[in-house]
């Protein structure tokens, strides 16, 4: 049986707080980043604090960012769009993209690349998988198969090579329990089923997501589901941040880095 042993923390970081633990070998540190979602309510507060994300990523020991889907609001809106790219741009870390229900797939993959994909991150034994969970939510769409077909794959070669495994997705798989309803939220209750399969079978240790501005942290099937805080609009009042995830010795910790709006 697969086990996982978890430690969770909360850390509220002032504006350009120093983090004191170091990167070293074995230990993977990555950022989680939801739903920046530049122009959903205040285009230049929203910047400001995917801007200041940027920095506490750029100065502090992270090896990547994984950012969860709704890069903006209105993809649509060239300057909204440009104004994301060029904060991105700033990034000095490795970074991930997944594509979230306001990311127009067609500008999604010509501005940034496939929305759906497998990469090894940069420490040694894990393997991010990224979705589209557009394909599954709130219906299923034709492309979806061959995703499916590849995250079938991408999990059988990571449990041949000894890898651990994170899975990358917009649409979280539930938000407050196994049988709630589906809605726009979360998956159908078939996904939620097949995953808990996959979950099983395969070395997944955790599941990162946005899409429904609520913060929540879940165990589930020996697998950490994290819904983090996010840098746009949060309908829980959630004071806005990421998550810093520490993954070291079979051990997962994870830290909020709180985010001011004033550059």
């Amino acid at each position: 049986m697969k086990t996982i042993r978890c430690a969770f923390f909360v850390l509220a970081l002032l504006v350009f707080a120093s983090l004191t633990a170091v990167a070293e070998e074995g230990v993977g540190i990555l950022a989680q980043i939801t739903d920046p979602q530049l122009g959903f309510n205040d285009f230049e507060s929203e910047r400001n604090r995917f801007h200041n994300t940027v920095n506490i990523v750029n100065d502090q020991n992270f090896q990547c960012a994984v950012i969860c889907g709704d890069l903006v609001h209105n993809c649509y809106n060239k300057e909204h769009l440009e104004a994301f790219k060029q904060e991105l741009s700033r990034l000095k870390k490795p970074y991930f993209l997944v594509r979230g229900n306001h990311d127009d797939e067609k500008l999604f993959r010509e501005n940034f690349g496939p929305t759906y994909y497998a990469a090894d991150l940069p420490f040694k034994g894990f393997r991010l998988i990224v979705l589209d969970t557009n394909l599954w939510t709130p219906k299923l769409l034709p492309d979806a198969e061959k995703m499916e077909a590849m995250l079938l794959e991408e999990l059988q070669k990571a449990k041949a090579a000894g890898q651990k495994v994170i899975i990358a997705g917009h649409c979280p798989i539930f938000e407050k329990h196994f049988n709630e309803e589906k809605w726009h939220n979360n998956f159908t209750m078939e996904k939620r089923e097949w995953m808990a399969k996959l979950f099983d079978e395969f070395p997944v240790v955790a599941y990162f997501s946005g899409h429904s501005h609520t913060t929540f942290t879940w165990l589930w099937h020996g697998v950490l589901l994290s819904n983090s805080e996010t840098t746009s609009v949060a309908f829980d009042k959630i004071n806005y941040g990421f998550r810093k995830f520490i993954f070291e010795d079979g051990a997962i910790q994870f830290f909020t880095a709180l985010v001011p709006t004033t550059k």
